[in-house]
């Protein structure tokens, strides 16, 4: 399903920005696979494994465990806050893993 969701991505034109640790093993897609997406990273101590994304009035928060778990916010109000969270996160994240 990764190939549909980042042939999409490039199919209308959105760009995804991903922030993930920056430990040995974490699995990331080639630009030949995900051309939109830019990776950034921070220490473990810093980041939060639950993934949380943003977009327009949305949050999504989402487990992967057994069940996966997702809870979708919309509100004005805190998906700024979130894009806030996320923008000053992005700002101190490293480009190299």
């Amino acid at each position: 399903f990764m190939k549909q969701y980042f042939r999409d991505l490039k199919h209308n034109n959105l760009k995804e920005r991903v922030i993930t640790v920056k430990k040995k093993g974490v699995y990331l897609f080639s630009k030949d696979i995900a051309p939109t997406t830019t990776y950034r990273y921070l220490e473990e101590k810093q980041f939060n494994p639950t993934n949380t994304f943003v977009y327009g009035e949305k949050v999504a928060i989402i487990t992967w465990g057994t069940p996966v778990t997702a809870i979708i916010i919309k509100n004005k109000e805190i998906a700024e806050t979130y894009r806030n969270h996320f923008e000053h996160l992005w700002k101190i994240a490293s480009i190299n893993p």
